[in-house]
């Protein structure tokens, strides 16, 4: 059986509700906050095994992300590829207005710690035929490309 690895961001996503999306130099209270798992590569994981998929999920954890682990642990995805570091966990702010809109501010922290080691380490426990699933939210990822291809992985790049 051929396997899935995600190679992706984790993020804590924090939604603020305002009344209109902010300028420059402006201050305003938002109405609500909320917070959320997030990252392209958490929420592809997610989707993957909700799917019926056998999913493994490789990339960094920062800095007091406990709930982006028990959520992966939540879904049933292998996180043994999954590294922590000495790092903030990556964040997005989202205000959203009354009328839907919304402006987003992503700080990549820990999804921009992947070293070259962890691709190779990971990458070792694949091999040709099996799928690989990534985003543009994490570092390295023309080496990651690179090194999966001449291991004959399935390349699915979701931008």
């Amino acid at each position: 059986m051929k396997k899935c690895l995600v190679f992706g961001s984790l993020n804590l996503d924090y939604f603020y509700s305002v009344d209109h999306i902010l300028n420059s130099k402006e201050t305003q209270s938002a109405r609500q906050m909320q917070c959320f798992c997030g990252g392209k590569g958490l929420n592809q994981a997610v989707a993957l095994s909700q799917g019926g998929a056998s999913v493994h999920f490789a990339g960094c954890l920062g800095q007091a992300s406990s709930l982006l682990s028990d959520t992966l642990a939540h879904y049933h995805i292998d996180t043994q590829y999954l590294r922590s570091v000495d790092q903030p966990a990556g964040h997005a702010i989202i205000q959203i207005d009354r009328t839907g809109q919304n402006a987003i501010l992503v700080y990549p922290g820990s999804n921009y710690a992947i070293t070259s080691s962890q691709i190779d380490e990971t990458l070792a426990n694949f091999q040709t035929g099996d799928l690989l699933v990534i985003q543009n939210e994490i570092n390295r990822l023309e080496e990651l490309i690179h090194k999966a291809h001449e291991r004959g992985l399935i390349i699915a790049l979701n931008p």
